[in-house]
């Protein structure tokens, strides 16, 4: 499901933004799981694209793998290594890193 979203969003960000709200809001979506949303896209498309999942209001989880988008765009980092919780930042400032 969450890649028929993921591409749905690609789509939407190269073609038009009124045909991506209307599905939004056909769709009453309370939440998207997103896998590298932005992988494979020029900046441009990134920047477009997580301006449009931001303004949705939503609840988004979301594998990004570029840390500068995912600063600017989530309230909350989840860092992981090897499937192991190596640190966590939140839009607040607040930090933890390390194992405890």
């Amino acid at each position: 499901m969450h890649l028929r979203i993921a591409h749905f969003l690609r789509c939407q960000v190269e073609s038009s933004r009124g045909l991506f709200w209307q599905e939004h809001s056909a769709q009453q979506t309370p939440a998207l799981i997103l896998d590298e949303p932005t992988n494979h896209l020029d900046i441009t498309h990134q920047i477009m694209l997580m301006e449009l999942v931001k303004k949705l209001n939503v609840t988004v989880i979301s594998a990004i793998h570029d840390l500068n988008i995912a600063a600017a765009y989530c309230d909350k980092i989840y860092v992981l290594k090897d499937g192991v919780l190596e640190g966590i930042w939140n839009s607040t400032g607040s930090t933890h890193f390390g194992a405890d």
